[in-house]
């Protein structure tokens, strides 16, 4: 039987055809031969117990509860597609620092998006991003491995935030509250990240989410901007997310407006640049360390 008189099977017609007295009363009469034209319809007039089965299927297919087992099926198959086209932006190498990272996907205009699990935050604007190009590499930080050895420095582009205090130099009013706001919102969870640029310390800077009810994005430089935890960053080697530099800095002067974070009213503050201007001029007094933007 060819597919189309399958279909007729599946999906009878309603007009009645009379059967013709040389056709072959059961279709287990092994020695009759189906004529190429022997109709769908007699065939199901043929073997009731067929018909009563395609039947059931029919009304099983046409109830409410199937509508929404297919919608449902087709739903997850759309998103399973979605995240295997989001997969396969990315390289399957997995990548162990910005050095690794090819040319070909670093740039504003790159469309290769990297996925990873933010292990660590050093400060409100910097985090080390283990590269999970596969669901099937591992997920955790090899037992005994070093993080500067696995994992992938990340600066967030478009934002300074208060510097924290490390390499012996004090650490700045709500470093440690910007630092503690960035690990809840994307501490030890899944990201994904478009690198900008490699600046010189080493580290890639890049546009860093994560996902909320799979669909939703939370972008991190512009979550840390609307909490008053950053600023937007105008210095050398800039580089910003998708919405552009006057968007952020819409969003720095309403958090600002509104005191939120550090933009508190009523204090007195010094901006993260000002703070590592300040530093950089110490340093180069006494001869002391270089201070990363």
């Amino acid at each position: 039987m060819g597919w189309w008189e399958y279909i007729q099977l599946c999906f009878p017609s309603t007009e009645k055809s009379e059967l013709k007295p040389n056709h072959p009363t059961s279709i287990h009469q092994k020695d009759k031969i189906y004529p190429p034209n022997f109709p769908a319809s007699e065939y199901l007039s043929l073997t009731p117990k067929s018909r009563e089965i395609l039947c059931d299927i029919r009304k099983t297919l046409s109830s409410p509860s199937a509508h929404v087992t297919l919608t449902t099926v087709g739903v997850l198959s759309f998103l399973l597609g979605y995240r295997v086209a989001i997969i396969r932006k990315t390289s399957l190498t997995r990548f162990f620092s910005a050095s690794d990272i090819p040319s070909s996907a670093v740039g504003p205009n790159t469309d290769v998006i990297l996925r990873g699990r933010i292990v660590s935050c050093s400060d409100g604007d910097t985090v080390r991003f283990l590269h999970l190009p596969t669901i099937l590499h591992p997920s955790r930080v090899p037992h005994g491995s070093k993080l500067s050895a696995v994992t992938i420095p990340v600066r967030l582009c478009t934002i300074d935030t208060p510097e924290v205090s490390k390499f012996g130099q004090p650490g700045q009013p709500y470093g440690i509250e910007a630092t503690n706001f960035l690990r809840s919102i994307a501490g030890d969870k899944v990201a994904f990240a478009r690198i900008l640029a490699k600046d010189q310390y080493g580290r890639a800077v890049a546009e860093l989410w994560v996902r909320r009810f799979f669909f939703f994005r939370t972008y991190l430089d512009e979550a840390m901007l609307k909490r008053g935890f950053a600023e937007v960053y105008t210095g050398a080697g800039a580089s910003y997310g998708r919405l552009g530099l006057n968007t952020y800095k819409l969003i720095e002067k309403s958090a600002k407006n509104a005191g939120l974070g550090m933009w508190k009213k009523g204090e007195e503050k010094e901006s993260p640049s000002d703070y590592k201007a300040r530093m950089k001029r110490e340093n180069s007094k006494s001869g002391g360390i270089k201070t990363k933007v």
